[in-house]
């Protein structure tokens, strides 16, 4: 009857011991030994992809994400990362994990792919290639919550910058500043009007 009562048989990788508390075999984990200690998590996707570093766009500006997948532990060391950015991780359950977002400044006319991964031990992550968040310069482009992204209808593309709607050409090497001059991306995206 004990060992009916423990969590899932122990997976086969333990014993069922006092109380239905699985005892783990060498090299197993969790509370049905099925988390292989050994093995990094297996991460398959996330709750946000797109994260806008203007802050343009409220919406795409999470401070954390939970993240879905296998092989979660519940330990001290239970991180995420971000390219090189650790950040702290929160346990839910085998399969799920939050991860706080960190704050990645990204600039310019295309997004930035940043591969998204969990570890148990802060030394073996999870595939780099299976899940990844878009920081993205919402001034320059628009994405979608599926991570979808294109150029932002409401800006103007001039010499490589981008300027809002109703922005006035600004001062540089060669012109002074010229408030007759506006980013009017109804009638040009790419020159002032």
């Amino acid at each position: 009857l004990q060992r009916v009562l423990c969590d899932n048989a122990c997976s086969g990788h333990g014993d069922c011991g006092a109380g239905a508390a699985c005892n783990c075999s060498s090299g197993y984990g969790g509370t049905d030994c099925s988390i292989d200690l050994n093995a990094p998590p297996d991460v398959t996707g996330s709750s946000d992809v797109v994260y806008d570093s203007t802050g343009l766009n409220a919406n795409h500006t999470p401070t954390e994400l939970l993240v879905s997948g296998s092989n979660f532990l519940n330990s001290a060391n239970l991180s995420c990362r971000f390219n090189s950015t650790v950040t702290a991780a929160t346990f839910i359950g085998a399969s799920q994990v939050l991860c706080a977002v960190p704050v990645l400044y990204h600039r310019g006319t295309t997004s930035a792919q940043v591969p998204l991964q969990v570890s148990n031990d802060g030394r073996r992550w999870s595939n780099s290639t299976s899940a990844w968040m878009i920081y993205y310069d919402g001034m320059c482009q628009e994405c979608t919550n599926q991570g979808s992204c294109g150029p932002n209808p409401n800006t103007c593309l001039i010499n490589n910058f981008c300027f809002l709607s109703g922005a006035t050409k600004p001062a540089d090497s060669s012109s002074v500043s010229n408030p007759c001059q506006v980013c009017h991306p109804r009638t040009s995206t790419t020159s002032w009007t």
